[in-house]
């Protein structure tokens, strides 16, 4: 079964807490873990199973602005996504290690998500400036994962976008951008939603979010209320 974790975190120290259920058949979990101390506890003490964190693979990126993602595509395939400063880099999952399958340029990557719409799988980038740091005014990409490839769907005009976020509420899909300052280097920006029109076959601009700084997003529904 699946492990559901219980703590996650993206800190360089930290503890990680993961519930795993015991199982008799075989196979792999495979877990994506980006921090440099991990403490594995279990929560039963009278087991004498112990779980241990270790590092089985290494890939290269450039940094700082790294954001990291992992997916499974409709046909069953393990992939990587990882966002740097100027690339967004797709690895698969060849039955032992991620293989690089391609590279895409990107403009001051700071975020990344990963989220299926309509029965396919798409990934979009908060890019936070352009490549000459001149302005925070650039168009963050939205692409579609086509034959094992990813593809441009999408491109829309953020402000100093330091991450994105997808959800779905009453059977729509969203997606937030965290606005952290405009090319004034004030924090006070507001930060957009945007909602999929399926006549469009694009997102359209939803609401404005009057922000200071925002770096990241969290959704979540309560009862028939989303936020």
């Amino acid at each position: 079964p699946r492990p559901t974790p219980t703590y996650t975190t993206n800190q360089t120290s930290a503890q990680v807490y993961l519930g795993v259920s015991r199982s008799s058949s075989s196979g792999a979990e495979y877990a994506y873990i980006s921090t440099r101390d991990i403490t594995a506890v279990s929560s039963d003490p009278s087991s004498a199973q112990r779980m241990y964190a270790y590092e089985t693979q290494t890939v290269s990126s450039q940094l700082p602005g790294q954001s990291c993602t992992h997916f499974t595509s409709a046909d069953g395939t393990p992939y990587l996504v990882v966002s740097s400063v100027l690339s967004v880099e797709l690895f698969y999952f060849d039955g032992s290690v991620f293989r690089s399958r391609q590279k895409l340029a990107i403009s001051y990557g700071q975020g990344i998500d990963v989220f299926v719409m309509g029965g396919s799988t798409f990934v979009a980038v908060s890019n936070f400036q352009s490549a000459d740091q001149s302005t925070v005014v650039v168009a963050s990409p939205i692409y579609k994962l086509v034959s094992g490839l990813l593809v441009s769907f999408q491109n829309i005009t953020t402000t100093g976008a330091a991450a994105v976020k997808h959800f779905t509420f009453m059977n729509r899909d969203y997606l937030a951008f965290a606005s952290y300052e405009n090319d004034l280097a004030s924090t006070r920006v507001s930060s957009p939603i945007y909602v999929f029109n399926q006549t469009l076959n694009a997102f359209v601009s939803f609401q404005t979010i009057s922000t200071t700084g925002a770096v990241a997003i969290q959704s979540y529904v309560s009862g028939s209320t989303s936020l």
